[in-house]
């Protein structure tokens, strides 16, 4: 029995970033203003290596996670 699925909120962030840039893409094409390139620099890339240091931890945590589950499901099995 899964007790936490990190997995599935990770890709989830992933997705959301890949359309995030796909999508702040196609604005620059349309806003090429100097506020469209102070709210780039203040707001989109401080925030990409963040949401990549949060998806490496959430995946690290997925695998302790995954590893406690089983070390406790084979305790309970060898009882």
């Amino acid at each position: 029995m899964k007790i936490c699925d990190l997995y599935t909120g990770g890709s989830q962030l992933k997705r959301a970033v890949k359309t995030l840039k796909e999508q702040w893409q196609q604005t620059k094409e349309h806003w090429t203003d100097i506020t469209s390139q102070e709210y780039e620099e203040k707001y989109l890339l401080p925030l990409l290596p963040e949401i990549n240091q949060t998806l490496a931890a959430v995946y690290q945590l997925s695998e302790l996670l995954e590893k406690a589950e089983r070390e406790c499901t084979d305790r309970s099995d060898a009882q």
